[in-house]
């Protein structure tokens, strides 16, 4: 709209002192839009379309929460609208903005005072700073979550935080903790005949034998998932599936299968309007290319996926696709660079509290040893030491450039 016919419509509301309704029937409309939106992606494979009304209408979607946490309407839909929102907020790289949101929120003494608006508040950060890498703010959310829901009783939304619980405790590198945590949420979704919720649990526990290093059970939940999945039409779940056995058909060098699930799943998260799922089917079929000895082609899909990565602020993901970028500079004579992007990802994952899962952590310490076979233990060290200085903006930077050298 112009700003002269937006400024002569607000003049008009006002002198006709109905400036206070109209923004809360236009609080109102965005909020059961992005509740349809919500019910829409995860079932009924129309995600795309859903993704883009939202997208159209973010600015409209902003106002909404804006006036909703100022308090020109019921405080409680601006929680409601961030519930509704987390997964396009997910997908389409707007966490960071979601997570400010749910700071608000939490300010609010009426949020506090209540179990049910106070837990979802906690479930959307958790989910939004697992997603940037801030698994011990999540942690502490879920947890504090967690504790609400059981004393409220909700099956549903207790086997959420507790699958969510799981996903984090496999990032911070807790396996027994995960799969307990899974198979709980796993068995509540099934007597719940919830089967979005079932689905997901599968992906989990597949991706939880994936770093347990059992590949045939990992597949088996995986392809169970897949199927449910298209039965119901959850465009995400169905790339992740995809983009999952890619990975084990990679571990166990299956190249062709691996490049055509990574081809897959790009395509499906293409199509459905997916940013964040594109940017991992980048970054994997990147790391296909490298394991087929195609550093050019691997170098192009990985710095593709590294800046949206940084665009998204998914530090765990920047971290992981430094790496495998440092380990193509190694390989092209540019030691001492990789040596010092190598030793800022090992910093930053200590101050993340992330490790690397055991096959990952195997493959980097021979490229390690590489590495120091080929500059000598005392210039390894001394360029290890430099790299331990590097922010990791800094890291992004000198890839990038050396990258285009």
């Amino acid at each position: 709209m112009l700003e002269t016919i937006r400024d002569y419509a607000r003049e008009k509301l006002e002198s006709n002192d109905d400036l206070s309704a109209t923004a809360a029937r236009h609080c109102n409309h965005f909020f059961v839009m992005t509740k349809a939106a919500n019910r829409a992606m995860k079932e009924g494979g129309q995600q795309a379309e859903w993704i883009r009304r939202v997208e159209t209408d973010i600015d409209n979607v902003r106002a909404a929460i804006a006036l909703a946490l100022a308090g020109g309407v019921d405080q409680f839909i601006a929680i409601k609208i961030m519930v509704a929102m987390q997964g396009f907020w997910t997908l389409r790289g707007y966490v960071a903005e979601g997570r400010n949101y749910v700071r608000a929120g939490l300010t609010l003494p009426a949020v506090l005072a209540s179990d049910i608006a106070h837990a979802h508040t906690l479930y959307v950060g958790a989910a939004l700073a697992h997603v940037q890498g801030d698994n011990s703010e999540a942690i502490r959310m879920l947890d504090q979550c967690l504790a609400l829901r059981r004393g409220i009783g909700d099956p549903t939304n207790i086997a959420a935080t507790v699958s969510t619980i799981a996903n984090v405790r496999l990032a911070l590198g807790d396996t027994a903790g995960a799969c307990a945590a899974e198979e709980e949420a796993l068995s509540i979704f099934r007597r719940l005949a919830d089967r979005y919720g079932e689905s997901v649990s599968l992906l989990h526990l597949g991706q939880i034998h994936a770093v347990l290093e059992m590949d045939e059970k990992a597949r088996g939940f995986i392809n169970e998932c897949l199927e449910l999945s298209r039965t119901i039409g959850n465009l995400e779940n169905e790339a992740e599936c995809e983009l999952a056995l890619g990975a084990l058909a990679l571990e166990n060098h299956q190249f062709d299968e691996a490049a055509l699930r990574f081809a897959n799943s790009l395509e499906i998260c293409r199509r459905s309007g997916n940013s964040m799922g594109e940017a991992m089917a980048l970054w994997w079929s990147g790391r296909a290319d490298m394991a087929r000895g195609n550093p050019d082609a691997a170098s192009k899909g990985l710095e593709a996926a590294l800046q949206v990565f940084q665009t998204f602020d998914m530090t765990d993901a920047v971290l992981d696709c430094l790496e495998d970028l440092a380990v193509i500079a190694h390989h092209q004579g540019k030691t001492a660079t990789a040596v010092h992007i190598c030793a800022l990802t090992h910093e930053a994952r200590a101050r993340t509290g992330r490790g690397l899962p055991p096959r990952s952590q195997r493959r980097l310490q021979v490229e390690l040893e590489s590495m120091q076979s080929a500059m000598g233990p005392a210039a390894f060290e001394h360029a290890w030491v430099d790299g331990q200085q590097l922010g990791i903006q800094e890291g992004v930077r000198i890839v990038l450039s050396d990258r285009r050298q």
